[in-house]
């Protein structure tokens, strides 16, 4: 619960009795549509304010994570032959799955649902950093060539969105 929420009911309602809780309602209706305004600003799109967006392909944090299986991709054409096919396809896999569910999720109806699919995202996300350290300790791939300063960027939206989604 918001702390201010509690701070608020602990001080108000017994004071005020019913008018108390009708503040309460009220402070809790705008406490959800101001995080739910948060949400929305917190979703990194390049759009007018209160505009409607009509696609996740407007959301920054699927254009980074297509940004991130460009590169996963680039970086397993490097993999050796043996482990194209074996660490390489999970890579490719785990990589896919990060914009997937989070345009899956955005074509759900609540934000609980949305919430949800931008976990499973994240999930995926730190699925991918641990199979490419993985290919850098068996040097696959150089350590400095890992997309790190993207799949932070990435896992900082997915917070924050999932976050105020779940406030809302």
């Amino acid at each position: 619960m918001h702390r201010a929420s509690c701070i608020v009911r602990v001080i108000i309602w017994p004071w005020l009795g019913e008018f108390g809780k009708i503040l309460m309602l009220f402070y809790r209706k705008h406490v959800a549509h101001s995080a739910l305004h948060t949400a929305r600003s917190t979703m990194h799109v390049s759009q007018s304010e209160g505009a409607r967006m009509k696609s996740f392909r407007e959301l920054d944090v699927w254009q980074k994570s297509m940004d991130l299986v460009d590169a996963v991709y680039e970086i397993v054409k490097a993999f050796p032959a043996e482990e194209r096919y074996a660490l390489g396809d999970q890579l490719r896999r785990a990589v896919v799955s990060i914009p997937s569910n989070i345009a899956e999720g955005f074509g759900r109806e609540t934000h609980k649902d949305f919430a949800h699919f931008l976990s499973q995202a994240r999930g995926s996300l730190y699925e991918v950093d641990t199979q490419l350290e993985i290919a850098a300790r068996r040097k696959y791939v150089a350590f400095e060539s890992l997309p790190r300063p993207l799949m932070n960027d990435i896992a900082s939206m997915l917070f924050g969105l999932t976050r105020k989604l779940r406030m809302a």
